[in-house]
């Protein structure tokens, strides 16, 4: 599970509590905003992903941010 987050502070708290209460579950959080996250997750890995949002995030940009965001997105996802 690779968690991307720009809260340290929420990357923190979410791999404890997953490793307390999943300790089997491989954790390799990323301290980034979204984009530089997933440019990172394109570099490292031939695999492909899926992502989840949790909350409002994607509320958050205009459409045409939306857009953009979700293009990028789909083309770091492999």
């Amino acid at each position: 599970y690779i968690p991307i987050d720009i809260s340290s502070k929420y990357l923190e708290k979410i791999v404890a509590k997953l490793d307390k209460h999943q300790p089997a579950i491989n954790l390799r959080p990323i301290h980034a905003d979204y984009f530089a996250g997933l440019e990172w997750l394109n570099l490292d890995s031939t695999i492909c992903n899926m992502v989840l949002f949790l909350g409002s995030s994607i509320g958050n940009f205009s459409i045409p941010d939306a857009h953009a965001f979700l293009g990028h997105l789909k083309n770091s996802l492999h």
